[in-house]
């Protein structure tokens, strides 16, 4: 029995190993099967697209890429129509924390344009100032850690950079361009704490070849430029007059006073004093005053000073064609209307003085019968009212 037991469990043991070997060459087999069936797909496939005209992808891409790039173009062409800029003085960059609220707060202001003061950061460290979609940064800064004024542009707009103007000193910077193919100049200032209306004053001066009707210039400038710019209602010193004289003269104008004129805001609270003070400006031209569209003091808790926002059309409009009037003639089919004209008519003889220019007459009779005096007549231009049916 234990022979036969033995014979057994040989004949089982050999006829597991066999279907060991058995199931391994199968898997072999199977995986070789399918190793060579994408050979074979890949092969085939290479050959269909060798059939296919060589274009035809190429052109699909393409017309996927030019309307990915119309659409872009559009989306620049809507947000360039209207612009903000803001301004603040920053009071330090320096610690990580602070530029990472900074960077958060400029995406949550969504500004095209942000200027800032006192970044203090040095000409070496200037790297360290990125905000995730506005690509273009531009600096001005000392070798140390003082003053220092950045400019960054959004990517939503199509800015394209012409000159740079900068002082060693970190205190201006200048930058000319064009947004959508009209020309625009962004001067940052950071006027220093001593003799702020003569500094700005000898920058205003010496740049005054620059400024033009698409200036704008933003910062801090360390003067209230009214009394109703401080708290305690002080009255303006000779230099600051002598600072709005200059910024009159170039045909620039205070855009918050201007529309806001018996409004009292504030950008900085000085704790020596303790008096409230708006030293923060944003100067336009007078010529683009119809462009200015609000402007408002937003709060900021990580600096001493509030920032200043500025809405802006931007775009040249489009002039309407002028059109000439010309009269309803339904309204000559009334008799009451037509003797209505005639009155008019005698009345404005009888008002004008002889002249020797019949024209100047026709102009005038023209202008009074007008479509402006004519406009209360309309009505009667209806083909079936019972009222006017003579």
């Amino acid at each position: 029995m234990k022979c036969l037991n033995l014979q057994d469990h040989q004949a089982k043991t050999h006829n597991y190993r066999k279907g060991l070997a058995y199931l391994k060459n199968r898997a072999t087999t199977s995986q070789n099967q399918i190793l060579h069936l994408q050979k074979m797909k890949k092969k085939y496939t290479q050959a269909d697209n060798n059939r296919r005209p060589s274009n035809q992808k190429k052109k699909k891409k393409g017309r996927m890429e030019n309307h990915r790039i119309n659409w872009n173009t559009r989306f620049k062409m809507a947000i360039n129509n209207h612009l903000s800029i803001i301004t603040l003085n920053i009071n330090g960059l320096n610690a990580p924390i602070k530029r990472h609220r900074v960077a958060e707060w400029i995406k949550r202001q969504k500004p095209s344009i942000c200027c800032l003061q006192e970044t203090h950061l040095r000409t070496k460290d200037t790297y360290r100032l990125k905000v995730k979609g506005w690509g273009k940064i531009f600096h001005a800064n000392r070798h140390d850690r003082k003053a220092g004024v950045a400019i960054l542009i959004s990517d939503k707009i199509d800015f394209k950079t012409k000159d740079i103007k900068k002082d060693k000193e970190g205190h201006y910077l200048m930058i000319k361009g064009s947004i959508q193919g009209e020309d625009v100049t962004i001067i940052n200032i950071y006027a220093p704490n001593i003799q702020a209306p003569r500094y700005i004053h000898q920058i205003l001066t010496d740049i005054k070849g620059e400024i033009d009707e698409n200036t704008i210039i933003v910062g801090d400038l360390n003067t209230p430029l009214t009394p109703m710019d401080r708290s305690s209602r002080q009255k303006t010193n000779k230099a600051t007059e002598m600072l709005k004289e200059t910024i009159e003269k170039l045909d620039l104008i205070d855009i918050f006073r201007t529309l806001h004129p018996k409004k009292s805001e504030y950008t900085f609270f000085s704790n020596a004093y303790g008096t409230f003070s708006r030293i923060d400006h944003i100067l336009g031209h007078k010529a683009n005053l119809n462009k200015f569209r609000s402007m408002e003091i937003i709060s900021s808790i990580f600096s001493d000073h509030n920032a200043m926002k500025l809405e802006i059309n931007h775009g040249k409009r489009k002039e309407k064609k002028p059109t000439t009037w010309r009269l309803n003639n339904m309204l000559l089919k009334n008799q009451w209307v037509k003797e209505e004209i005639k009155k008019e008519i005698k009345t404005t003889l009888k008002k004008i003085i002889m002249k020797t220019q019949p024209l100047k007459i026709y102009g005038l009779l023209r202008n009074q019968c007008s479509e402006g005096n004519l406009e209360q007549y309309r009505p009667f231009s209806k083909k079936e009212d019972p009222k006017l049916t003579t």
